[in-house]
C-alpha cells in the first residue's frame, strides 16, 4: 500500500487545531490517544472550549489520557454542575477549573506543558477572541469552555472570559497567526459524517443542526442549538484555511449528553487511528 500524499508535508510536524463541542469533546481525547501512541510530530495544539480541555490534558506531563478518560467517565452530575446562583450563568465555571486542577495540577502553567498549547476564549471586555498561552492552564482551559448562559464567565488576569466558540469554534486562523508557515491539521467533533481529507471551502458535511428536528428542546438544549446556528458557518470558513481537515461524526450525539462519552471517545480514537495510518500505511 502506497503512502497517501498530504497537500503539504506533515511528517516534519504540524499544528493540531481542536474544535469546541461540549460533551462531544470526548472524541478529542480518543483522537489524541491514537496520535500519542503513534508518536506523531505534533508541534503545538490550538484549541477552543472542549478542545482546549482535551489539549490541556494531553499536553500535561502530570496526567495520562487513560487517567483523564477514567475520571471523566466516572463523573456524576453533582461534580460536573454546581449552581452558581448568578445572573451571569446557571452553573459555576469553577467546577471545570477544579476538575482540571485535580487532573493536571493546580499550579500548572503553559510553560510546564510537554507540548505548546494555545486556548481560545471570548473576552467580554474587549469583545474579541483572546488566545491564551501564558499563566495557569486549568483556568485558561476552563475559561475557554465557559459556555453562556449555562456557565458563568471566568475572570482571568483582569479579563472576563467566556467560551471561545462564540467567535471561533475551530481556531484555524488563530493557529495561523501563532504558527505561520507550519501545516495545520484541524479536527472537528461536530460533523455528522466522518471526513478525512483536505477541506473544500464551505462544503463541510452538516452536523445535527441540519439533520435533526426543527429548533426546539428544553432550557438546556435550546440555547446550545441556537448557539450552533452561527457556529456552523464559522466552522465552514475556518476549516477552509486548514491544510488537512478531519471531521468526527460526533454531530449525531447531543452536545449536552454525558451518557455516550465512551462511544465518543472510541469515535475519536478510530479517527485518530485512520490519520496515523496515513503516516504509517
Amino acid at each position: 500500500m502506497s503512502k497517501i500524499a498530504f497537500p503539504v508535508s506533515l511528517e516534519t510536524g504540524f499544528v493540531l487545531v481542536l474544535s469546541g463541542g461540549a460533551a462531544r469533546g470526548m472524541a478529542h481525547l480518543g483522537f489524541l490517544k491514537a496520535c500519542g501512541e503513534a508518536g506523531l510530530p505534533i508541534r503545538a495544539i490550538v484549541a477552543t472550549s472542549a478542545g482546549a480541555i482535551a489539549g490541556s490534558l494531553f499536553a500535561s506531563p502530570k496526567c495520562t489520557i487513560e487517567e483523564a478518560q477514567k475520571r471523566i467517565l466516572n463523573l456524576n452530575r453533582r461534580e460536573m454542575f454546581k449552581f452558581a446562583w448568578s445572573r451571569m450563568g446557571v452553573f459555576d465555571s469553577g467546577n471545570t477549573t477544579k476538575l482540571l486542577h485535580d487532573l493536571i495540577g493546580e499550579g500548572t502553567t503553559f510553560k510546564d506543558l510537554a507540548i505548546p498549547l494555545v486556548a481560545a476564549a471570548t473576552s467580554l471586555i474587549t469583545k474579541s477572541l483572546t488566545l491564551m498561552d501564558r499563566g495557569n492552564v486549568g483556568t485558561a482551559a476552563a475559561a475557554s469552555a465557559a459556555l453562556p448562559p449555562l456557565l458563568t464567565p471566568l475572570r482571568r488576569e483582569g479579563d472576563l472570559l467566556v467560551d471561545g466558540g462564540l467567535i471561533s469554534i475551530l481556531p484555524v486562523l488563530g493557529a495561523r497567526s501563532f504558527y505561520p508557515g507550519i501545516p495545520i491539521v484541524a479536527v472537528n467533533v461536530n460533523d455528522y459524517f466522518d471526513v478525512q481529507g483536505t477541506p473544500k471551502p464551505f462544503q463541510i458535511p452538516s452536523g445535527d443542526l441540519q439533520t435533526s428536528s426543527p429548533i426546539g428542546g428544553n432550557w438546556v438544549t435550546l440555547p446550545l442549538r441556537l448557539y450552533g446556528l452561527g457556529l456552523y458557518r464559522t466552522l465552514q470558513i475556518e476549516s477552509s484555511f486548514s491544510d488537512w481537515y478531519i471531521g468526527i461524526s460526533g454531530g449525531r450525539f447531543s452536545m449536552s449528553g454525558i451518557s455516550c462519552l465512551d462511544k465518543l471517545f472510541q469515535l475519536g480514537y478510530d479517527a485518530g487511528s485512520r490519520f496515523v495510518r496515513l503516516f504509517n500505511p
